[in-house]
C-alpha cells in the first residue's frame, strides 16, 4: 500500500446544499405524515423523528375519520414518526397510549438513544399548557415515560425551548398563551429536581424579552437566544444569555 503523504489527493465538498428526500410508499400511495406545524423534529445518524403537531384541516381529511390513533384527538397529531435515511420509509410507532394530549408547540432534545419531550399545549391552544418532562428509548419499545420531578417547577407553558448541558436540562421562555416568559430552569437529571436559574423581573437592561417558539445554541460556556415572539412582536438575533 502507497503512503498516503506521496500522493496528491483532491476533495472537493458542497457544504449546505439541499438535498429533497422523497419517501417510499406502497405503489403510488404516500403513506407518511401528513401536513402539520408546532410538531418537533430530532435525528441521529440512521433515522428523523416527527413529534406530535397540529393541522386546523385534519377534521376535513377523509382519509383520517378511521383513524384509530387519531380518532378523539384531531386537530392534533397525537403521534410518534419515524423516517429511516438509508430506506426512505416512513413508520409511525405504536405508542400513542402513552404520549401526552400537549403535543403543539412542546419542546424535544435527543441525546443518545433517548429523547425528551417537555412542555406544550392542547388544543384549543393555551387552555391547557404542560410543564410535563416525558422520555422515549428510540431503541427499545418507544414508549413516553413521565419523569417524577420535584423542586421549583417552572409554569406549564408552551413554545419552550431546550438545551443539555451535562447531567442539567435547560428550559428557557414560553407562554401560557396569554403572558410570555424568558426565565431560565434547569432540571438536573440525577436527582429529578428542577431549580431555577434566573427569573427575568426587570433587574438588568440586558434582559431578553418573554417569548416563545424561539431557538437555543450552546457552546459549551454559554446559552444564546435566537428569535422567538409573541402574538405582537417578532425577535430578531442578537441576545445572549450566560
Amino acid at each position: 500500500m502507497s503512503n498516503v503523504r506521496d500522493n496528491n489527493y483532491m476533495y472537493a465538498f458542497r457544504p449546505f446544499v439541499f438535498v429533497k428526500c422523497v419517501s417510499k410508499g406502497v405503489g403510488d400511495r404516500y403513506n407518511g405524515p401528513k401536513a402539520r406545524s408546532g410538531h418537533r423534529i430530532v435525528c441521529d445518524d440512521k433515522n428523523l423523528y416527527s413529534f406530535g403537531g397540529y393541522n386546523p384541516l385534519l377534521n376535513h381529511d377523509p382519509d383520517l375519520w378511521n383513524d384509530p390513533v387519531l380518532l378523539g384527538n384531531r386537530p392534533l397529531f397525537k403521534e410518534l414518526w419515524k423516517y429511516n435515511f438509508a430506506s426512505k420509509v416512513w413508520r409511525r410507532l405504536l405508542c400513542n397510549e402513552t404520549i401526552p394530549n400537549e403535543v403543539a408547540s412542546s419542546a424535544v432534545i435527543l441525546t443518545g438513544s433517548i429523547m425528551m419531550i417537555y412542555g406544550g399545549t392542547g388544543y384549543p391552544f393555551a387552555t391547557v399548557c404542560s410543564n410535563r418532562l416525558h422520555v422515549c428509548n428510540l431503541r427499545e419499545d418507544y414508549k413516553l415515560q413521565l419523569v417524577q420531578v420535584e423542586g421549583s417547577t417552572p409554569r406549564e407553558q408552551y413554545g419552550q425551548a431546550l438545551i443539555l448541558d451535562g447531567p442539567y436540562l435547560y428550559t428557557v421562555g414560553g407562554t401560557t398563551g396569554f403572558d410570555y416568559y424568558a426565565d431560565v430552569h434547569r432540571l438536573d437529571l440525577r436527582t429529578c429536581v428542577w431549580e431555577e436559574v434566573y427569573v427575568c423581573i426587570g433587574r438588568a437592561k440586558e434582559e431578553p424579552q418573554g417569548r416563545y417558539r424561539h431557538e437555543l445554541a450552546f457552546d459549551g460556556t454559554r446559552i444564546y437566544l435566537l428569535g422567538g415572539g409573541t402574538a405582537a412582536v417578532v425577535y430578531g438575533f442578537q441576545v445572549e444569555l450566560s
